[in-house]
């Protein structure tokens, strides 16, 4: 896999506007991007954002990790299978929504190289939920049921009775006090699930942006420590959670998230003494990670010099002059449910005019320091 890279980069006509490469999260690919970095260390090479939160889907429809997930999966991928797989149930469910809702809605179906697609089967499973559950218990539902797979089991996990006799399961003690229904539990899987979904549309933009993933992760470690934290949530529903975030973040994490977050001006804060970079955001290993990052952009000869700029940039408050430029860089406005952010070539043209010369007082060959880092900040992938 390596060698294929490096025969793509020879074929290029210029190999100076190489800054690295991206690629699926495969361990044969995670070898290569660091073997790669390792033989080129001016390359970022980083594995594909999206991908990685894709894989979160992949993490919690395995048993050994989160139970309840996965057993919600299997039931939600055996309920839509069932309506997508007999024309009469499916029929029998249409005429109910469309008598109580007016329209008749489709199910996704899964797709098992589409991990996150089971959000959208649990969606589109739960919004159609009462009259799901309607179907189940008209007279016609024995008889369009008849050849259905699955069809018991169907029936018990729409109506929350676990047989037609309405006895409950286990051993008779019916369902466990810590247990939820079938819908409370899909309701839950959604409200943990939909966070890294919109994530993962993020990602997808027209122009996603590198420095994005250290705020988006650190986002999605809040969601899942909050997730657990909820008043009232049983055991069963938080054992795995946070551990499946923390592992998918410790594996796909690169430095150079760190380098391009810390130096993309839309997230530097104000505080008492002026703007900074949200070196506070970051834990003293990224900051690190972060700062070897950068260096490594820079001539060995040069390394020493640039470590003190770098420095400088952590320990300075950026000049008073520039603090106009600051509001608009770091403004974010929702225009119809979307959030609108300064350009990127604002962003680049603030580095280029304004901080180099005015914030840090850097000669010319010093603000150059900068420059591939930056470009990998606002690198779209």
């Amino acid at each position: 896999m390596k060698n294929i890279h490096l025969e793509i980069a020879e074929e290029l006509s210029s190999q100076e506007e190489l800054i690295g490469f991206i690629m699926d999260n495969t361990k044969a690919n995670a070898n290569a991007m660091k073997m790669l970095e390792e033989q080129n260390p001016a390359w970022v090479c980083i594995g594909c954002g999206a991908h990685a939160f894709a894989l979160i889907f992949k993490d919690f429809n395995k048993l050994l990790k989160c139970v309840w997930t996965a057993e919600v999966f299997a039931t939600a991928r055996m309920m839509t299978n069932t309506i997508n797989d007999s024309e009469k149930v499916r029929a029998l469910i249409a005429s109910i929504q469309e008598r109580d809702c007016g329209q008749r809605r489709g199910f996704s179906a899964h797709v098992p190289t589409r991990f996150a697609i089971m959000l959208f089967v649990m969606s589109d499973l739960h919004v159609s939920r009462d009259s799901i559950k309607a179907a189940c218990i008209t007279d016609e539902w024995s008889t369009v049921s008849k050849h259905a797979t699955h069809a018991d089991d169907f029936y018990q996990a729409a109506t929350g009775v676990l047989n037609r006799q309405g006895n409950g399961g286990n051993g008779g003690r019916g369902r466990p006090a810590d247990r939820l229904n079938f819908w409370e539990e899909v309701a839950l899987a959604i409200k943990l699930l939909q966070p890294i979904s919109d994530a993962i549309h993020q990602l997808e933009a027209d122009r996603p942006m590198l420095s994005q993933m250290m705020p988006i992760w650190t986002a999605m470690l809040k969601h899942a420590d909050a997730f657990v934290a909820q008043e009232g949530l049983p055991k069963r529903y938080k054992k795995g959670v946070v551990e499946i975030f923390s592992a998918r973040f410790t594996k796909h994490y690169r430095p150079a998230w760190s380098a391009a977050y810390l130096l993309d001006p839309m997230y530097f804060s104000k505080d008492e003494y002026g703007w900074r970079p949200p070196f506070s955001t970051l834990c003293a290993q990224q900051q690190k990670d972060a700062k070897e990052r950068i260096l490594h952009f820079v001539p060995v000869e040069k390394r020493t010099e640039a470590a003190a700029e770098f420095l400088k940039l952590q320990l300075m408050a950026l000049h008073p002059d520039i603090f106009e430029a600051m509001e608009t860089l770091t403004n974010r406005q929702v225009v119809d449910g979307k959030v609108i952010t300064a350009p990127v070539a604002m962003r680049a043209g603030w580095w280029r005019v304004q901080a180099a010369p005015a914030g840090f007082k850097m000669s010319r060959p010093r603000y150059l320091f900068w420059v591939p880092v930056l470009l990998v900040a606002l690198m779209s992938f």
